[in-house]
Parts: C-alpha cells; sequence; structure tokens
C-alpha cells in the first residue's frame, strides 16, 4: 500500500449570509438566551449560551457553556429564553463531566495544563501528544511574539483534543460534519466546536496490513512505521497550531479566513523535526514535504495561479487540487515570513479586523492583498517562484 496521503484540515463552513445584511455586533458582557432549536448535524439541542452576533433575519451566532459557537438560522430556533445576565463559560471540571457524558466508556480523559485530551487510542500516545500540544502551544506563542511582534491573548477555556483509536473510528465520527473528506484526511480542526480531532496511524494496522504496504511500496516495515511516527507528528503539530492560533486571537473563528492563509501557518510550523531530546524544533524550517510535493510539478504551474490561490478558497477545497493548493499555500506563508513579515502582519491584522460573518468577496481579498504588500498578486508572483527556485529548490533535504 502506498504511503497514506496526509492532509490534515481546517474544517470552514462557506459563509451562509448573503450580502446586504446587517450583523448586529453585541458587547462582550451579551445576553444569555436558553435556546432549543435543531442543528442540521447533531438535531435538537437546548443550549445555554451567550449570543455574540445576531443579524437582520434573526440568524444568532451563539457561544454556549463548553466554548462550541452554534450558528443558528431563524428558522432552526423552537424556543428562545432571553436573560439580561451573561452565564460563565465552564471550568475545567465542568468541562470534564460534559466530555465524559459526550463520548462515554469507550474513551478516556488526559489533563495537561493547557488541555484536555479525550482519546480512545493508548494512553503512551495520548500523553505523547499532550506534551507535543504543550510544547507548540508555548513556541507558537513566542514565535509570534518574538517575529512578529504579536501579544497572544491566553485562551478562555481548557483546550480540548479528541483522538481515536483507528482512522475507521476517526472517519465514523467526523462523517457527518466533513463527508467524504474524512477519508482524505489526517485530522481536523473545527472553529465551531473549536476542538480538533485525529487519530492514531498505528490503530488498526496489525502485521498482515505492513505485508502487504511492505510488497506495494518496497519499502521495509520498519521505513513504514518511522512514516506513519512522522504523519502522526506532523498531524498533532498542524492541528495543535490551527487550534491555538484560533484561540490566542491570530485567528478569529467568526470571520471569513483565507484557507491558504490558515492552512499555510500550519503548514510553515507542522514540519516533525524532532532534537535529540525529542522535543520539537522544526517551526520556521523548510517543509520538505509540501516543497518536493510543490517541486515536482512548479514547471506546469501556469503564470496567475497566485491570483488564483489568493481570490478564492475552491483550489483548497476541492479534493482534486488540495493537496498542490497546501503545497503552494505553505510556499506562499514561508516567502511572505521570510521576507515581507511586516507586510504579512499588516495582512492578518486587516483581516481579523472584518465584520463578523460577512462573505470575503474575490475582490476584497484582492484589494487587501494589494493593500497590505502594495502590489497585486501579479506582481509579486515573479519574485515569488525566483524565491522558491533560489532559496527553496536548490537546497537538499537532509539525510536522517
Amino acid at each position: 500500500m502506498p504511503r497514506l496521503k496526509r492532509m490534515a484540515f481546517l474544517l470552514i463552513p462557506p459563509p451562509v449570509l448573503v450580502a446586504g445584511f446587517v450583523i448586529l455586533l453585541l458587547p462582550a458582557e451579551s445576553m444569555a438566551d436558553r435556546i432549543s432549536f435543531r442543528d442540521p448535524i447533531e438535531g435538537s439541542k437546548t443550549i445555554n449560551g451567550n449570543v455574540l452576533s445576531e443579524t437582520e433575519d434573526g440568524t444568532l451566532i451563539v457561544e454556549g457553556q463548553d466554548g462550541r459557537q452554534w450558528r443558528i438560522a431563524s428558522q432552526e430556533i423552537e424556543r428562545r429564553d432571553k436573560s439580561n445576565n451573561p452565564v460563565p463559560l465552564f471550568g475545567r471540571e465542568e468541562l470534564i463531566a460534559q466530555l465524559k457524558r459526550e463520548y462515554g466508556s469507550g474513551f478516556n480523559i488526559l489533563e495537561t495544563k493547557n488541555y484536555i485530551i479525550v482519546y480512545s487510542t493508548s494512553e503512551q500516545f495520548a500523553e505523547d501528544a499532550g506534551r507535543l500540544f504543550e510544547r507548540l502551544k508555548s513556541v507558537f506563542e513566542n514565535y509570534i511574539r518574538r517575529q512578529a511582534g504579536f501579544d497572544p491573548e491566553q485562551p478562555k477555556q481548557p483546550l480540548i483534543a479528541v483522538i481515536f483509536k483507528s482512522q475507521d473510528q476517526y472517519v465514523k465520527a467526523m462523517q457527518p460534519q466533513m463527508g467524504v473528506m474524512a477519508r482524505m484526511t489526517a485530522g481536523v480542526y473545527v472553529p465551531r466546536t473549536n476542538r480538533m480531532y485525529m487519530f492514531d496511524n498505528f490503530g488498526g494496522r496489525d502485521a498482515a496490513w505492513f505485508s502487504r504496504a511492505t510488497g506495494a511500496t518496497r519499502k521495509s516495515a520498519g521505513e513504514i512505521a518511522h512514516l506513519l511516527a512522522m504523519d502522526n507528528i506532523s498531524t498533532v503539530i498542524h492541528e495543535g497550531i490551527h487550534q491555538v492560533a484560533f484561540n490566542v486571537g491570530f485567528h478569529d473563528r467568526n470571520i471569513s479566513n483565507p484557507v491558504w492563509l490558515v492552512e499555510g501557518i500550519a503548514t510553515v510550523m507542522e514540519v516533525p523535526e524532532l532534537d535529540e531530546k525529542g522535543k520539537w524544533v522544526g517551526i520556521g524550517q523548510i517543509n520538505w514535504d509540501r516543497a518536493e510535493s510543490l517541486k515536482k510539478q512548479w514547471s506546469d504551474i501556469p503564470e496567475g495561479f497566485l491570483r488564483q490561490l489568493i481570490q478564492d478558497d475552491q483550489f483548497l477545497r476541492s479534493p482534486s487540487t488540495a493537496e498542490l493548493g497546501y503545497a503552494e499555500g505553505w510556499a506562499l506563508t514561508y516567502y511572505l515570513i521570510k521576507s515581507r513579515k511586516k507586510e504579512f502582519m499588516k495582512f492578518i491584522n486587516d483581516i481579523n479586523s472584518r465584520e463578523v460573518l460577512v462573505p470575503y468577496t474575490s475582490e476584497e481579498r484582492l484589494a487587501d492583498f494589494r493593500s497590505a504588500f502594495g502590489e497585486s498578486p501579479e506582481q509579486m508572483e515573479p519574485d515569488f517562484r525566483r524565491f522558491m527556485e533560489k532559496t527553496v529548490f536548490k537546497k537538499t533535504r537532509p539525510a536522517k
């Protein structure tokens, strides 16, 4: 069998509002509502939450006490009882109690300083993931503070990770939210739930599977095991970076973020490089998996592709082009961090200042890009191509 194609993922639903609706931004200490509604994925729900915003047609964004955010269309609301007092978010113990009820006896709970990990995989895998989560949170915060002058906020609640014991269990759980993309991914961060989900690549891989894999790939069982282990590490880092970035103020959960940018940040950080003590040190290094994937197709990529990447999300959303789109997103983000850092941070700040839930049109995306960088994607593309060819493609991947 070929190496698993790892595509860690960010599940951002397309905008559900049409242009012209007015977003009524409510104050931070907004009213609490008890709302009974019918969710398209989870069915009938009743939640106590704080209304973060409301549109003229009655669509709500409500933050539940567990940190999940619900977009509730007016026609989905069955009952709404208002209160003058906001409801507090759950603390650690209340979150754990809810997660135990939600996931049941087949899952265990592991606590770390900043995380609650729900897992059905081995305790050892959960502990290893927990250490890496804590490491990447600290390193990412220090990196954006040092490199970009960005002062990270502290998450309002412990961050939640769900780790499944096998791909099959993960796909079954995630298919209602992701559809066919569940089978194509190794992990996902969902801004709506503010949780990351992933699985252990070794789960369900018995001796017979390794035998078939060695025959199909001409790699030894040890080499295949190493690839699976590196995929595990990359997925933990990738989804962990998504979650941290959306919880320290680097990204905003309720605006239309360009997918190339959000995935670009995660792919720049996901390099599974560990030091002799097993600590992650890959941040800021060349992502050789993405670089080599891009280099193979570089000569066939047409002029003007940068505009296509920036103006909409289709290249990264489509299963047929997503792998190349992720590589392009990594390359552009790596280039901007290395050579246009100040303008890059202006670009991120401009995006974060957008109104909640308002769709991000192609024209607006291109205009924001030109405003931040002082040139259009077409004008930037020649310098970007030279950077990749002279700074990245001429280098050789270090031997392991």
